[in-house]
């Protein structure tokens, strides 16, 4: 009966020719992170769907595995744009390998509820524009900022009533998960001013 693996990283089970490249894939997948949930037995990543970014991901954890052969990768890609996530689990102990070893290194946020933001700052992809916009005025530069034409106004605010985000986004080619994170972060920036200046 063959042993399993010590929970420990071996670099000399990656090429010298291909190390550099691992590293700079794994600099780019973990720089891309903007939410980690916890797991029973790891950890889940979220990462934009950008394509280069699924293909930096893709490399490295084809490397990983060798690197590190006691994780387990999940790579999950949704449909229209939503947020990918790179799940890192295994058997007992791994879970504290990654918390002392890889978390501190991150600069995202770690959470133990279901996938998702802060529920006060959550904006559903499925909002229609036009309802975003009217509760939340200042979220009409995040569009622009995007490049959207200005809704607000004629044809396109007629559009804006049964257009939702997510169909925005595909529209305009705009990444899924970077406008819902903008449009969010505009949200919670708003709450602070307001806080800050009642």
């Amino acid at each position: 009966m063959s042993s399993r693996p010590p929970i420990a990283c071996d670099l000399s089970a990656i090429d010298d020719s291909e190390l550099q490249d691992h590293r700079e894939n794994g600099q780019a997948v973990f720089k891309a992170i903007s939410e980690i949930k916890e797991l029973d037995n790891g950890y889940a990543l979220r990462l934009s769907a950008n394509t280069d970014l699924i293909s930096r991901a893709c490399a490295f954890i084809a490397r990983e595995r060798m690197y590190c052969p006691f994780f387990e990768f999940t790579l999950t890609i949704p449909p229209d744009h939503d947020p990918v996530w790179l799940k890192l689990t295994g058997r007992e102990g791994v879970k504290p390998y990654i918390k002392e070893a890889l978390l501190p290194k991150l600069d995202a946020p770690v959470t133990n509820s279901s996938i998702g933001r802060n529920a006060m700052n959550a904006i559903d992809p499925d909002t229609k524009v036009a309802d975003l916009v009217a509760q939340h005025p200042h979220t009409w530069e995040v569009f622009k900022s995007h490049g959207c034409p200005d809704m607000r106004r004629g044809f396109f605010s007629l559009m804006a009533r049964i257009m939702s985000i997510r169909n925005a986004a595909r529209i305009h080619r705009i990444p899924l998960d970077e406008l819902v994170a903008d449009l969010e972060a505009a949200v919670s920036e708003n709450r602070h001013q307001i806080t800050d200046n009642p």
